[in-house]
């Protein structure tokens, strides 16, 4: 838990540094303009770490006990993983679904 909390942090705390940057650096229209990239980009992580910590929540990918073969990781590129990955979660939201409802 620490450590996510401590990555996490540390990119709010880069995006506030880079933030109070552009303002000091930048002229008065461009503060605007700069500020909605800013949100953008923070926009961006927030729901790229949320999503992705959701599949990992889904598929049980921190727990002790391997999700794939050995056989099967070894020749998986990294968009490759993230599919399955998404597979598999969706597979045991329906199958939880699925359990709720009978």
């Amino acid at each position: 838990q620490l450590r996510s909390r401590l990555v996490t942090l540390s990119i709010y705390c880069f995006l506030l540094w880079i933030t109070m940057f552009t303002i000091y650096i930048l002229p008065g229209p461009y503060i605007k303009i700069m500020f909605a990239l800013l949100g953008i980009f923070f926009i961006h992580i927030v729901s790229v770490f949320s999503a992705f910590g959701r599949l990992i929540l889904h598929t049980g990918g921190m727990g002790s006990q391997r999700i794939f073969e050995q056989e099967f990781e070894d020749f998986l590129l990294p968009s490759g993983l993230h599919v399955s990955l998404l597979i598999m979660a969706l597979e045991q939201v329906n199958k939880a679904y699925h359990n709720v409802v009978q």
